[in-house]
């Protein structure tokens, strides 16, 4: 395809074309040949609209265009990054990268911008999950770290995220001022600067130490349990598995299965091509291991090792845990075995289950209640830190299978959760109980509330502006019932005073349920949280079931 000019009368296709010419300004051979073959509706794919730097960072589709995640932006993006040092006079960072397609690309582009500047770059060699980048920040003393990673997304996608010294991903001040940055760097000029230099040889990159990971595995909960416990473990291809299995061994667990497939990193998920320990569909493989293995628990891991996905076995066969309900047997153990401290807390977020704040207020827990993601989880948890002290921690934790089980921890830990959660299970079972059992009490204890995620996506090249569109009719609209009940109280967390910074959240209440529903950080996704109430838990079930039903069609139109 040749150089477009006058395409399209509309601002937006004009500026769509704008950038297309733009960036066949790049000197490298084989980027500009895949530009100049591009169809002209691939141009309009790619370049219609761009990725912008939020949420601690960039995630989006790997591929050419301003709309796609390449080595272009991630250039520009470790060049703003540069930008911020440079104006707070930093001087180190570290960087990691996971088991997808492109992350160490993306993580010697990162390393070579910053280095080329005298930034000193502490670097993995290999991959590592996330934990292990956050407890590398600390041991290099690096004033932040970056971690390539698309989390749970799919093959297609890839990410970076950037989290400060303490290891708690970027917020607020430092986020819009990397953001700010970002928006006013040319991406080309950045490209043939830094990445088609090759004078330069990387004098300031420096591989990390292997004594780091030494050292995370010895900060691995250890306990004189007798750990009979039977366990089907799955890193989904991604990059926990050596340092699951090492410290299940070291912590005394014997007995563990993991499919064979899912053992070896690789980028494509074949075995599991939406790896997310949320749903059960993941469990594929675990599950068929159950034939000639009797699990007791089975654990999942999502690429970067931070989320912790479980399914326990029940009366009817393995049944898959909510993130909330591992949320509840987590605090309940914790509380149960910790020692008294007159200042106990923990820290969730207000699309997580009622239940969890009122079993905090039953036990008398300090409960900080923040607004979703881990910088606002992270940051609460250090300054409950700063105010009473490490030992008094119990848990942190949201409802997307994110959870903190230790102290001086400040992002989510899929390793250390998951060594919690099978130490709980160890215990229930040489008590001569169960997982099953034991979060059966905790409901009838506490009102059987259940709760309840799903979302809707958008597609195509007006996706997220159509999400957008959605949730602020929505906003304009309101809505006055849902299943015929009446919506008794609205809250929208971006024009309402909640105590809580402003965000693009909608809550609805009713007598018996309530729900909230906000545009996803990192996709073009709307999210609901429902929260139900009926006279036991499988009638709780059920209405959560309705509601979710009565959102999509009621609301959204959709009938599927």
């Amino acid at each position: 395809m040749n150089k477009v000019s006058k395409e399209s009368k509309t601002a937006k296709a004009k500026k769509c074309f704008d950038a297309y010419n733009h960036w066949l300004k790049i000197e490298n051979k084989t980027i500009n040949y895949k530009l100049m073959n591009m169809k002209k509706e691939e141009v309009e794919t790619a370049f219609g609209n761009s990725l912008s730097f939020g949420t601690a960072g960039l995630r989006g589709v790997m591929g050419l265009g301003t709309n796609y995640l390449n080595e272009i932006n991630v250039c520009k993006l470790a060049n703003a990054v540069l930008s911020y040092y440079q104006k707070n006079n930093l001087k180190s960072i570290v960087i990691g990268f996971d088991t997808r397609h492109n992350s160490k690309l993306y993580s010697r582009i990162f390393a070579k911008v910053l280095s080329f500047n005298g930034i000193k770059v502490n670097i993995f060699k290999n991959y590592v999950p996330t934990p292990v980048l956050n407890f590398a920040i600390k041991y290099t003393e690096s004033d932040m770290g970056v971690m390539i990673t698309a989390s749970h997304n799919n093959k297609s996608y890839n990410g970076i995220k950037i989290s400060g010294a303490n290891a708690i991903q970027i917020s607020g001040e430092v986020e819009k001022s990397i953001g700010s940055f970002y928006a006013k760097i040319d991406e080309v000029d950045t490209y043939n600067t830094y990445l088609l230099n090759q004078k330069y040889k990387g004098e300031n990159i420096f591989f990390v130490k292997n004594k780091v990971k030494k050292l995370f595995l010895g900060e691995l909960y250890k306990n004189k349990l007798n750990k009979n416990l039977n366990i089907i473990y799955t890193p989904l291809n991604g990059t926990a598995y050596k340092y699951v299995k090492k410290s299940l061994k070291c912590s005394g667990f014997k007995k563990i299965k993991t499919p064979f497939l899912q053992k070896f990193a690789s980028g494509d998920f074949s075995t599991c091509p939406y790896p997310n320990p949320e749903f059960a569909e993941t469990f594929k493989l675990c599950l068929k291991c159950t034939e000639d293995f009797d699990a007791d628990v089975i654990v999942a891991t999502d690429p970067d090792g931070d989320r912790l996905g479980a399914m326990i076995k029940s009366t009817k066969g393995y049944k898959l845990l909510t993130g909330n309900e591992v949320g509840f047997l987590l605090l309940n153990y914790i509380y149960e075995t910790h020692s008294r401290e007159k200042n106990l807390y923990a820290v969730s977020t207000v699309v997580s289950s009622p239940m969890f704040f009122d079993m905090c207020e039953a036990y008398g827990i300090k409960c900080e209640k923040t607004l979703t993601g881990f910088k606002n989880i992270g940051k609460a948890k250090k300054l409950l830190e700063d105010r009473y002290g490490k030992d008094g921690f119990l848990l942190a934790y949201e409802e997307s299978c994110g959870y903190i089980v230790k102290d001086s921890f400040y992002d989510k830990d899929g390793i250390f959760a998951l060594l919690k959660f099978c130490e709980l299970a160890s215990y229930l079972k040489n008590k001569g109980s169960s997982v099953e059992e034991y979060l059966n009490e905790i409901y009838n204890k506490f009102n059987n509330v259940y709760s309840l995620n799903s979302s809707i996506s958008f597609e195509g090249n007006n996706a997220l502006d159509n999400m957008n569109t959605a949730i602020e009719s929505l906003r304009e609209k309101g809505i006055k019932s849902l299943l015929k009940k009446k919506i008794t109280r609205t809250i929208d967390y971006l024009k309402d005073k909640t105590g809580l910074e402003k965000s693009n959240f909608i809550e609805f209440q009713t007598d018996n349920f309530s729900f909230i529903i906000r545009p996803s950080g990192t996709e073009p996704k709307l999210k609901f949280y429902i929260h139900a109430k009926g006279k036991n838990l499988t009638q709780s079930k059920k209405l959560a079931e309705e509601v979710l039903e009565a959102i999509k069609k009621e609301i959204f139109n959709i009938n599927e």
